[in-house]
This record gives C-alpha cells, sequence and structure tokens, in this order.
C-alpha cells in the first residue's frame, strides 16, 4: 500500500498531468491565504503528503532517539508499542505544516461553498471529524461563488468525438 501511495505522489499517476508534488508545493506557496478556493485534488495531494512527511518526520524521531520536552501519548493513537515517545523532528514539522494546512482547508470548504469557519466542527469528537470529512470530499462547485472563479479542474472538458474519415 505505501509503495502505491509513494507512486501516487511522485510518479504524477493520480492526475495524468503532472507531479501530484506540485499540489504540496502550491499549498505551501499560498502558506497563509485563507481567500480563494482549492480544488479536491489539491486538499487530497498535500493531505497525503503532509501525512506521509509527517510520518517520516515521526520515524527520523524514532531512529535518531531525539529527546525534546513535548512528550506523545502513544497508546491514545493507537500506536502498537506503548509508552511515550519524545522528539523534536515530527512535533517542528507538525508546528511548520499547520497553518499551510488549516489555510488549504479553509480554501477547500470555500471550494464547496461553505465558510471556511467549519473547520470549528472537528472539534466535535468523532462526529465532528467525521462531517469535515464529508465537506471537504464533496465536489466543488462548477460556478464562480462569493469566495472566487471556480477552480479549473472543477470546470468540465467536453472534447467534440473525432469524426472518422473515410478513405
Amino acid at each position: 500500500m505505501v509503495v502505491v501511495l509513494m507512486t501516487a505522489a511522485f510518479g504524477g499517476i493520480a492526475n495524468g498531468r503532472g507531479y501530484t508534488v506540485e499540489y504540496y508545493l502550491a499549498a505551501l506557496r499560498k502558506y497563509a491565504v485563507f481567500k480563494g478556493r482549492a480544488s479536491k485534488m489539491e486538499y487530497w495531494m498535500f493531505a497525503l503528503l503532509n501525512m506521509l512527511f509527517g510520518m517520516a518526520a515521526f520515524i527520523l524521531d524514532v531512529v535518531f532517539r531525539t529527546s525534546s520536552p513535548v512528550q506523545v501519548d502513544l497508546i491514545n493513537f493507537l500506536v502498537p508499542f506503548p509508552g511515550k515517545m519524545s522528539g523534536f523532528i515530527g512535533p517542528l514539522y507538525f508546528l511548520a505544516i499547520f497553518v499551510p494546512f488549516l489555510a488549504v482547508t479553509v480554501r477547500r470548504l470555500h471550494d464547496t461553498g461553505g465558510s471556511g469557519w467549519w473547520c470549528l466542527v472537528a472539534a466535535i469528537p468523532l462526529v465532528g471529524t467525521i462531517f469535515l470529512i464529508v465537506l471537504l470530499a464533496i465536489p466543488g462547485s462548477r460556478e464562480e461563488n462569493v469566495y472566487g472563479p471556480a477552480v479549473a479542474e472543477n470546470i468540465p472538458v467536453y472534447k467534440l468525438p473525432q469524426q472518422r474519415m473515410s478513405d
């Protein structure tokens, strides 16, 4: 499964138009831009790569046995080995990526026609998180809305059928 995710992320097979790392970099370029819209592909590719890079950061914490005052209770995160892990690479990564992740989430909610304040619904345990995931997964509007013009990926491209030339 990890091989499939890595191939999709770095091989460009997810959208057929380019490398999916571009979505990650585009979200980072718009570091604190909460206005505008983000396509479904931009949000989910950013989330996928963010998850992979975050896991890599925590693995580096384990491998290098870094220490910091930050303690993460692994039992509550359903990790197979119990105890507390300390490190600074993983928490530092998540601290650095928090604002861009929040910004791309708000822009994704704008694309669906919702307000960015819907992010707060995730504060409701379990039900709120599931509801937010559903909001983020629905297709974006194909027309201009109050948050800006339609994202190019939401606009369907219709190709006229090629007429067969007879010899």
